[in-house]
C-alpha cells in the first residue's frame, strides 16, 4: 500500500477520534447524556482487547489449541460470577474519590502514602513494557502494509506514542478532579471498541471466503489435532486466573471498569454486553487459523505470494489446480 494512503488513513483516524473525544468532552457535565450511557461504558471495557490480543489468540491457537482462550475465559468468568466483587470495588471507588490502583491500594492501608508510592513504581516497572509491546504492534502493522521502506520502525513508533501521548494531556489530565468522569476518553475507547470488533468479523469472513474451495478435510483434521493435543491442565485454569485477575491489576481495566463506573447498572449490564463482546471476539479469531490451515495445503511454504497471486487470477492455472 502507498505510503501516502497509510498516512492519510492515520491521521484521519486520529482526527476522527480527537473530534469525538472533544464532543464527549464537553457533555461530560450534562446529566442524561449519550456520553454516559451503559453502552459507551460496555464497549469502553473493550480496552482489554489490544492489537496483541489478535496476535496473541491466533498465535497461540495455531500452537496449542485451547490455550488462546483463557485470555478471554477469565474477564468471562469474573463479569458473569463475579459481580458482587466487581459492584464492591466500584462502590469503594465512588465512596473514596479513588482514580488509580496505588490509591485504592493505600486506601484499604489506611491511606498510607508509602504504599501508593510502592504501588506505583511496581505498576510502572510492569506497565513500561507491556505499552512497549503494544507500540511494537502498531508500528509492525504499518510497516507490514506499506509497500516500501518509506518508514522507519523508530519513527513510527515515536509518532505513536506523541499522539498517544497528546491524546491524554488533552482528554485525560486536563482538569484538577482527576476522579471525575472521563467522558472525551471513555467515548473515543467505545468507538475504537467498535472499530475493533468489525475489523476482526471481517478478517474472519474474509478468511473463510478466501478458504472457499480448498479442500476441507486434511485442513479440519489438522484443526481438529491442535485442540484435541491441548489438554485442560491445571496451567489452563492458572492463566484463567491470571486473566481475570487482569481486570483489578492492569491499570487501564481498573480505570475503566471502576473509577469511570458512575452507577451499579453499568456493571449489571456489561455482565451481559461485555461478555458478548468477548464471545465474538473468540470466536472470529479462530477464523484466519482455519483458513491457513486450509490454504497451506494447497500452497505449502510459498503462502503469502501465491495466494495473493490466485486473488488476482482466479482463472489461472493454479486457481484451478486449487479447485481440484
Amino acid at each position: 500500500m502507498s505510503p501516502f494512503i497509510i498516512i492519510l488513513s492515520l491521521v484521519c483516524y486520529l482526527l476522527l477520534l480527537f473530534w469525538l473525544a472533544r464532543i464527549a468532552d464537553r457533555q461530560r457535565f450534562a446529566e442524561n447524556s449519550w456520553v454516559k450511557h451503559p453502552a459507551v461504558y460496555i464497549l469502553a471495557l473493550g480496552v482489554y482487547c489490544t492489537s496483541w490480543t489478535f496476535y496473541g489468540l491466533v498465535g497461540t491457537a495455531a500452537s496449542q489449541g485451547w490455550y488462546f482462550f483463557p485470555i478471554l475465559l477469565g474477564p468471562i468468568l469474573l463479569f458473569v460470577f463475579g459481580a458482587p466483587l466487581l459492584k464492591r470495588t466500584a462502590r469503594i471507588c465512588r465512596q473514596e474519590n479513588i482514580h488509580s490502583i496505588a490509591d485504592f491500594l493505600a486506601c484499604r492501608f489506611g491511606k498510607r502514602r508509602s504504599v501508593a508510592v510502592v504501588a506505583t513504581i511496581i505498576m510502572l516497572v510492569a506497565t513500561v513494557p507491556y505499552i512497549a509491546l503494544q507500540l511494537k504492534a502498531v508500528t509492525d502493522a504499518i510497516i507490514y502494509s506499506v509497500d516500501t521502506s518509506a518508514f522507519a520502525s523508530n519513527h513510527v513508533t515515536v509518532l505513536t506514542a506523541a499522539s498517544m501521548i497528546l491524546f491524554t494531556l488533552l482528554f485525560g489530565t486536563n482538569r484538577l478532579e482527576v476522579a471525575s468522569y472521563h467522558s472525551g476518553i471513555m467515548v473515543a475507547i467505545a468507538f475504537e471498541s467498535v472499530i475493533k470488533v468489525i475489523a476482526l468479523v471481517a478478517i474472519g469472513i474474509f478468511a473463510l471466503t478466501l478458504a472457499q474451495g480448498f479442500d476441507l478435510t486434511h485442513s479440519q483434521n489438522d484443526l481438529n489435532a491442535v485442540f484435541m493435543n491441548s489438554t485442560f491442565t491445571p496451567q489452563f485454569w492458572v492463566l484463567t486466573m491470571v486473566a481475570a485477575s487482569s481486570i483489578f491489576c492492569l491499570p487501564r481495566m481498573f480505570q475503566v471498569a471502576f473509577v469511570e463506573c458512575l452507577t451499579e447498572r453499568h456493571l449489571n449490564l456489561a455482565r451481559k454486553g461485555f461478555t458478548a463482546y468477548l464471545v465474538v471476539i473468540s470466536k472470529y479469531a479462530v477464523n484466519p487459523l482455519r483458513a491457513k490451515l486450509r490454504i497451506h495445503r494447497i500452497f505449502g511454504g510459498d503462502l503469502h505470494c501465491r495466494v495473493f497471486n490466485c486473488l488476482g487470477r482466479k482463472s489461472s492455472v493454479g486457481w484451478k489446480r486449487s479447485q481440484q
